[in-house]
C-alpha cells in the first residue's frame, strides 16, 4: 500500500522563531534587566512626571491623628465663611449658595462668622438636620497674639475704602491658621461634591482674566484666587507666609492686597517641598467664568453663547462657580469681544431659561422651610 507523504518536520522552525523572540525580548527589557549598562537618565521634561508617580501618598509623614482628620474633612467638609456687612445686603443668592453646599455635602459642617448677622439666622436649617451655626468675632480680639495685631489696632483696616473685603480676609486667613479647614466665599455656587482631590491636600484655585468670549483663559494673566481656601490642618507654611506678610504689605487703596495679590505672593515663596503637597486647582474647577461676565453670562445669557465661554463638557467637571461680588453684579455696560452687550441692575433674579435659573431649580434643598432665607434681609 502507498504511504501518505511525510509532513516535514517543523521543529528547527520552531526554534528559530523561540530564538528570535528571546532576542527581541531582551531588546525590550530594561537594561538593568538585561545585563548590559546602566539605563539611559530621564530627560528634564519625564523627571517630574516620574517623581509625582513614585511620590509616597503621605508626603508630609502625617500622624494617624492627622489622617484622621482630614479623612473627616473629605467627608464631612469643615467649611468657614464670613459675614462681614449688615444683614440689608442679605439676598436670595446666598441662600441658594448655602444650599449649595448641603445638597453636595449633607455632612458638611459650616461656620458662618458675623458680627450682625443673627444667631439663629439658619435655625431652619438647622431643624432640617444640618449642621450650620452663627458665631460672633471680635476682629481686635481675633487677632490679639498674632503678626496683625498691630495692624487692626492701628484702624487702618477699619478705614480702608474696602474695609469690608480686607476685614473679610483677615478672618478668614486667621481662623483657617488656628482651626483648619476650608474658608469658602458667600458667593461661591457649588456645582458638584468636591473630592480628595478638593478637600485632601492644601488647596487653592488659579483664576485667568477674559480676553473676549473665544479667547477666553489668558495664562499670562493668571493670578491664584482666596474665594476658596482648603488647608485640612492648620499651621501650614503658607497660612504662616499670609499671616506674616499682612501687615508689612497692606494697601487700604488696593482691593486685592492681602486677598489674591497676597495668595499668589506667598505660593511663589513657598519652598519646593512644600510646594509638592500643595494642591493649585484648574481654573474650570472653581472661576470657569471671569469676574466681569460670571454673573451675567450664567443669569441672563443664553445657553447657545455660554456655551462658547463654558463648554458643557467643562462645565460638567467644574466643582463651583465663583459669581464674585457686586463688582460683577452691578455692571451697567458689559463688553464681550469688544462688543457691547448692555448692563443689568444688582442682584437681578436670573432669567427664566438661563443656566442659573436651571441650576438654582435643581439644586434645592427638600423638606426645608426656609423660604425667609430668599428675601432681602433673610428675616421672617
Amino acid at each position: 500500500m502507498e504511504q501518505a507523504p511525510r509532513r516535514p518536520a517543523r521543529l528547527p522552525a520552531l526554534r528559530a522563531c523561540l530564538l528570535t523572540l528571546a532576542v527581541v525580548l531582551l531588546l525590550l527589557l530594561p537594561q538593568e534587566l538585561g545585563g548590559g549598562s546602566a539605563a539611559a537618565p530621564l530627560s528634564p521634561q519625564l523627571r517630574p512626571v516620574v517623581a509625582a508617580r513614585a511620590a509616597p501618598p503621605n508626603p508630609y509623614n502625617f500622624t494617624p491623628a492627622e489622617v484622621r482628620a482630614i479623612s473627616e474633612h473629605i467627608r464631612a467638609p469643615l467649611l468657614h465663611l464670613v459675614w462681614t456687612k449688615d444683614m440689608s445686603f442679605w439676598s436670595w443668592i446666598f441662600y441658594a449658595v448655602v444650599e449649595s453646599i448641603f445638597v453636595h455635602h449633607p455632612r458638611a459642617r459650616v461656620t458662618f462668622y458675623s458680627v450682625q448677622m443673627p444667631l439663629d439666622f439658619f435655625a431652619c436649617l438647622s431643624a432640617a438636620g444640618y449642621d450650620v451655626r452663627v458665631e460672633r468675632y471680635n476682629l481686635t480680639e481675633l487677632a490679639a497674639g498674632t503678626e496683625v495685631e498691630g495692624l487692626v489696632a492701628s484702624g487702618r483696616v477699619a478705614g480702608s475704602r474696602y474695609r469690608y473685603a480686607h476685614e473679610s480676609d483677615l478672618v478668614r486667613i486667621v481662623i483657617l491658621s488656628k482651626l483648619g479647614g476650608a474658608y469658602t466665599d458667600t458667593d461661591m455656587l457649588f456645582l458638584r461634591p468636591m473630592d480628595d482631590h478638593v478637600l485632601g491636600l492644601p488647596a487653592l484655585g488659579l483664576e485667568t482674566n477674559a480676553r473676549g468670549v473665544h479667547q477666553f483663559h489668558d495664562p499670562a494673566s493668571a493670578r491664584l484666587n482666596n474665594a476658596f481656601i482648603n488647608f485640612p490642618l492648620p499651621g501650614h507654611p503658607f497660612l504662616a507666609c499670609m499671616m506674616a506678610n499682612i501687615a508689612p504689605g497692606y494697601d487700604p487703596d488696593e482691593w486685592a492686597a492681602i486677598g489674591p495679590d497676597l495668595v499668589t505672593r506667598c505660593h511663589g515663596a513657598l519652598a519646593p517641598d512644600a510646594k509638592g503637597a500643595f494642591r493649585i486647582l484648574e481654573p474650570n474647577d472653581l472661576y470657569p467664568l471671569d469676574w466681569k461676565y460670571a454673573w451675567w453670562a450664567a443669569s441672563v445669557m443664553r445657553r447657545g453663547d455660554l456655551d462658547l465661554m463654558w463648554p458643557p463638557g467643562q462645565r460638567e467637571l467644574s466643582y463651583a462657580l465663583h459669581l464674585y461680588n457686586s463688582n460683577s453684579w452691578n455692571m451697567q455696560d458689559i463688553h464681550v469681544g469688544g462688543v457691547s452687550v448692555g448692563g443689568f441692575e444688582t442682584m437681578t433674579a436670573p432669567l427664566p431659561g438661563s443656566w442659573l435659573a436651571e441650576t438654582l431649580e435643581k439644586g434645592r434643598l427638600k423638606g426645608v422651610q426656609c423660604e425667609h432665607l430668599r428675601k432681602k434681609g433673610g428675616l421672617e
